[in-house]
């Protein structure tokens, strides 16, 4: 009886120690800092269609041009403007996890840069992606997608929130929104960000918006694309930002440049807005990507978002304007 009372007791020990053990090796494990980044924007953060290019699908099927005449002489009579690709219905065709300039992990996107860089000096840290950007998104929609962020860090998974990118207003531009009602809503988003604690400041970095009417140079538009049909045609279905691309004078031109400017000079404004008001904020705004020269080559096959190799592009020359993971 005794001998069995020992033995009982040696199981009660084993056990015991087993599971401090197993304790001690979850302890370890989760002693790595683990850091998130999040991407926040529009159709250009999720990568929409970044995974083609202007022939991707012309070298294999391609329309007589009896055809092409036929499908554009439809698309004059009618305005067709159907094809309107926002928010999950654009899904299928984005590339957030693979090409966006900001979380792809098949490109130099910045959260490749990111994690590149921060494993130097620590080489068991774990990354993150967290890519909320929602195709056709505008600055309104920025609010839902900073609570997606905050939501996430609430989880208690992540050390700190350590990068955030910011692409936005594209949309707004392409539909006239009023400057002041923009303003308003990213000054909500940042303060929904700043609402997150954490020790260290959560950086940053608001980027400004592309020269989008340069998507639509005569050259690019006289170019081929999806069955054949050149450029010109297949904006007019898609219906891509009309306001900024259905220009044909240089002084129309320089009008819409003006547009850009004006924008990228509010969302300037609202980085700098945020800096003073919410301090556990490090935001900094860079225009760099507005000097970027669009010609098809850097297109996808609807003619107006970066292809996978533009997105990379875009990325390196935006890592260059963050300050705070630079080598």
């Amino acid at each position: 009886m005794k001998r069995a009372k020992i033995v009982i007791f040696l199981i009660i020990i084993i056990g015991l120690t087993t599971t401090v053990t197993h304790a001690d090796v979850q302890v370890e494990k989760n002693s790595h800092k683990r850091y998130l980044m999040a991407a926040m924007g529009d159709s250009i953060s999720a990568g929409l269609f970044a995974g083609t290019y202007l022939s991707w699908f012309n070298a294999e099927a391609g329309l007589h041009d009896d055809e092409v005449k036929n499908v554009v002489s439809q698309v004059e009579a009618t305005g067709f403007e159907a094809i309107n690709l926002m928010g999950t219905a654009a899904h299928p065709f984005e590339t957030r996890t693979t090409y966006s300039w900001a979380t792809g992990k098949s490109i130099s996107s910045q959260y490749m840069l990111l994690k590149s860089q921060i494993q130097k000096s620590d080489p068991n840290a774990r990354v993150s992606a967290y890519n909320v950007a929602v195709s056709g998104a505008f600055t309104s929609d920025l609010v839902g997608e900073a609570s997606q962020v905050v939501a996430k860090m609430k989880t208690g998974k992540f050390d700190s929130l350590k990068y955030v990118t910011v692409l936005i207003g594209s949309n707004d531009v392409c539909h006239s929104r009023p400057s002041g009602v923009m303003k308003a809503e990213i000054r909500q988003t940042f303060s929904l960000l700043s609402q997150i604690n954490q020790a260290e400041p959560i950086r940053v970095l608001m980027s400004g918006i592309p020269r989008i009417p340069e998507t639509a140079t005569p050259d690019i538009r006289s170019e081929k694309t999806l069955f054949g049909l050149s450029c010109r045609s297949i904006r007019a279905i898609l219906g891509s930002c009309k306001a900024m691309a259905d220009w044909t004078t240089q002084a129309q031109y320089n009008a819409l440049i003006q547009q850009i400017q004006g924008a990228n000079e509010l969302l300037a404004e609202a980085a700098a807005d945020a800096n003073k008001s919410f301090t556990n904020l490090d935001v900094v705004f860079s225009n760099r990507i507005f000097d970027f020269d669009f010609e098809g080559a850097d297109l996808a096959l609807d003619c107006f978002h970066p292809n996978a190799a533009t997105q990379s592009r875009l990325s390196q020359i935006l890592w260059t304007a963050q300050p705070w993971f630079q080598q």
